[in-house]
């Protein structure tokens, strides 16, 4: 008999963190995940970028007391979080690296087991303007076989789905690379921007369907792959974020699960 393939459970928790007030967001955060999940209901939770410190900040000087390193506040929340519902845990925050005497900083996420251990850091390849203002570019995609899961998963933040600095629309640099190492579920944690600010409609059709466009080389392929995108919403400092937290089956493509541009709630789904 063929072993039944088992289901991976997702929960993406979009919500609305104020810029520089990491604790009430993470306490904000804690309740959410209370309010929608419970122990071994899932096997990965995941946050936006910048989780917990807001997003929009004008330069090095304005971010550094909220950089961490790499086993810092949002690495001891993601712990907490593993631990109590024994699934892994994705999360953004701006990280400090210690380089050759000079402080680098990164738009980062961490990914933690279930036990609480740092599995892997990833920092943005791509920067979006608002990084430039105080982020170094990170070395490269990445996607990583997590056994427990039994899946290749690919790590992007964000401006990693775009063409790098928007200069040539026609490559896919994400895309291919999550094509050629046969990535099974690509997760983006995103700050993604609401383009039509002003339009009285909730839902992000039209931005979940640029993000399935921007993984062209990965529709309806050979293999299946899967699109988690965990997006903030609110606004902040003027500027208005869209949510849409969602999962795309790339493989039709097909949009299986989705928030709408104003939930504040954890979205539960299995691929």
């Amino acid at each position: 008999a063929r072993e039944k393939k088992l289901k991976m459970r997702i929960g993406l928790c979009q919500f609305d963190p104020k810029i520089k007030q990491r604790e009430q967001n993470m306490e904000q955060a804690k309740k959410l995940v209370a309010s929608y999940v419970r122990p071994n209901e899932i096997d990965l939770l995941v946050f936006p970028e910048m989780s917990f410190t807001g997003y929009m900040f004008k330069n090095r000087e304005d971010i550094a007391p909220y950089v961490e390193d790499e086993r810092g506040p949002t690495f001891e929340f993601c712990v907490n979080i593993a631990v109590t519902y024994s699934c892994f845990v994705i999360a953004g925050y701006p990280q400090v690296i210690e380089e050759e005497g000079n402080e680098k900083y990164y738009n980062s996420l961490c990914l933690v087991s279930p036990s609480g251990d740092l599995i892997k850091t990833y920092q943005k390849s791509f920067l979006y303007e608002t990084d430039y203002l105080w982020a170094s570019e990170g070395s490269g995609f990445i996607s990583i076989t997590i056994p427990q899961l039994k899946k290749k998963i690919g790590l992007g933040i964000c401006m990693d789905i775009n063409p790098y600095d928007y200069l040539d629309s026609s490559l896919y640099e994400f895309g291919n690379y999550h094509l050629t190492q046969e990535t099974d579920v690509i997760i983006l944690c995103c700050n993604w921007l609401d383009s039509n600010p002003d339009d009285d409609d909730d839902d992000a059709k039209r931005t979940q369907s640029y993000w399935a466009t921007r993984l062209r080389p990965l529709l309806r392929g050979k293999r299946p792959c899967h699109l988690v995108v965990c997006n903030r919403n609110g606004t902040e400092l003027g500027t208005k974020f869209c949510g849409g937290s969602c999962v795309i089956s790339l493989k039709e493509p097909a949009l299986i699960k989705s928030l709408s541009k104003s939930d504040a709630k954890v979205l539960l789904c299995s691929i």
